[in-house]
């Protein structure tokens, strides 16, 4: 592959990282206000059922 064509190459592939980076940033974005907007609170939560757990095995 002659260096003009690795250029050509390297940026095509340079694109397609910032391509893959801002729509995973954008679906990151997107599940944060998913969860944020349907997040369950409470007793029966994962997060308190976790927690629980931890303090139990703590003591």
């Amino acid at each position: 592959m002659d260096k003009a064509a690795l250029k050509a190459e390297i940026a095509r592939r340079v694109k397609l990282r910032e391509e893959a980076n801002e729509e995973m940033s954008e679906l990151a974005r997107q599940r944060d206000e998913y969860l944020k907007k349907n997040a369950r609170g409470g007793e029966r939560s994962f997060d308190t059922k976790v927690k629980a757990t931890i303090d139990a095995q703590l003591r």
